[in-house]
């Protein structure tokens, strides 16, 4: 093949690397948001964060100490509810790409998802004395269902918000320090002095849900009134079933995508799910988890700004690539650990290092679904964004759900009590089975995948330079 000046992009049909001529041929239609855009459009995901990492974090566990479920039960309860979101996960994206198409806007129903976020959680964080497992599975999926109807438009919603390839690293990495914000705010309660104790309890749960409350419905508003709602593809085809299947099943990048995110997101579920218990059960400092995941969640938002670099220099999948790497080291730290307070440093450092790898994870993936988003439009026609980060959801619920209810099944599988005082050899073998060893090694694995990725800036360029291409020939040819 000879090298000219001939740019490469991928074939709509083959999806290998063709020759394609000059890109400057082509119209751009990049747009940018303005930072205040950025924030407010970023701002309501610290709340909805707030809430919802407690959900995996502390919660199974606080349910199994303070109201006396099992570590089977509450993991069939997690189980139970990612297939609730295998079905509804789907349908709320493709209804809010039809809804988008036909309104021009996702907003409504990224209202109506935080309502349910917030009457979800004050369910969970405030229950009844005498909780049985029917309970926490109904209220689990009240929160659930109200979190896929703020994420999935509100994801797509920010890639609508501007085409160019940095600007939409830009604005995730803004919604990526909101989601990173919103736990550490939580995690620094029991540090302030207001309750009794310094561990998580039922108490700090309740006011925290109550006072999160009061402050979703400003930051909604702002968000809602200030933020555009974005553009809309002008090239939709005529939609079809068949046409959704083939741009999920024949869309390579997205595929490739979920299988690294999901390898990934399985290892990091099952480390979340039994981070609690390992801290409170195995080494003793309950009283310190607070601040342990407080200054991890610190250190992983003030990485944010380290992993946008990355992906500013290198690109999005470099940068990915990397923080796996930090978290692969951080996983497999945590099998060295030792009961006492002689781990509480060492403990902390794994967890920046661990929080400054979820950053990174939480950043980056948002954005380079966005660019497979309009990969997908240019070759099939059809905006699938709401559809993508359906199913994008479905895997970040499934992940952490599925892993952390595998993790506390091996566990309890291994015989671990997280309410006895001595813990037995094989208990503990499933316990590191669960946080280190095999999170680590998903980890590792996932980096291969993370480096197969296809989409870069030049091939982005050129993608949204035949989408303004196309577009202007369909408004070009309406007008005849």
């Amino acid at each position: 093949m000879m090298r000219d000046n001939r740019q490469v992009a991928i074939n709509t049909q083959t999806e290998d690397v063709v020759p394609f001529r000059d890109d400057k041929q082509i119209p751009s239609a990049e747009t940018q948001t303005s930072f205040q855009q950025k924030v407010s459009y970023s701002l309501p995901t610290g709340i909805t964060w707030f809430l919802g990492a407690p959900m995996i974090i502390i919660l199974p566990g606080m349910y199994a100490k303070y109201f006396g479920l099992t570590l089977t039960s509450i993991a069939m309860v997690l189980l139970i509810s990612r297939l609730f979101d295998a079905v509804t996960d789907p349908v709320i994206g493709y209804l809010s790409d039809r809804y988008r198409k036909w309104s021009g806007t996702r907003k409504p129903l990224i209202i109506l998802g935080a309502v349910g976020i917030v009457v979800g959680s004050y369910l969970l964080f405030v229950p009844p004395a005498d909780v049985t497992v029917a309970y926490f599975l109904t209220c689990s999926l009240i929160f659930y269902l109200g979190w896929t109807l703020f994420e999935v438009p509100h994801l797509a919603w920010g890639g609508e918000l501007a085409t160019d390839y940095r600007d939409k690293t830009r604005i995730y990495t803004m919604r990526g320090f909101f989601t990173s914000l919103g736990p550490l705010l939580f995690f620094t309660i029991p540090l302030l002095g207001i309750f009794e104790s310094k561990e998580f309890t039922p108490e700090m749960l309740k006011w925290s849900v109550l006072v999160c409350a009061l402050l979703a419905i400003p930051m909604i508003l702002l968000c809602i009134k200030t933020v555009p709602s974005g553009r809309v593809s002008d090239i939709d085809k005529q939609d079809s079933f068949r046409l959704l299947i083939d741009s999920i099943l024949r869309n390579r990048p997205f595929l490739l995508f979920l299988v690294t995110y999901v390898v990934l997101g399985i290892g990091m579920g099952m480390w979340i799910g039994v981070t609690f218990i390992f801290i409170d059960a195995y080494l003793g400092l309950g009283e310190k988890m607070a601040l342990a995941f407080t200054l991890g969640a610190l250190a992983g938002i003030i990485s944010i700004g380290l992993w946008y670099k990355l992906a500013d220099w290198y690109g999005k999948k470099w940068a990915w690539g990397t923080g796996m790497a930090v978290g692969a080291i951080a996983m497999g730290g945590f099998a060295g650990l030792t009961p006492g307070e002689q781990s509480l440093i060492p403990l902390v450092t794994l967890m920046c290092a661990a929080y400054c790898a979820f950053a990174a994870m939480q950043t980056l993936t948002p954005s380079l679904l966005s660019d497979i988003v309009d990969y997908s439009t240019w070759k099939f026609g059809v905006d699938r964004g709401g559809t993508f980060f359906s199913v994008y959801l479905i895997c970040t619920k499934a992940n952490m759900s599925v892993g952390a209810g595998l993790g506390l099944g091996i566990a309890g599988w291994y015989g671990l009590d997280p309410s006895a005082a001595i813990h037995t050899e094989e208990s503990l073998f499933g316990l590191f089975l669960s946080i280190s060893y095999m999170p680590a090694f998903l980890f590792l694995a996932s980096i291969i995948l993370i480096m197969l990725m296809p989409i870069d800036a030049r091939r982005h360029r050129i993608i949204q330079r035949r989408l303004a291409m196309r577009a202007h020939q369909t408004i070009r040819h309406a007008h005849v």
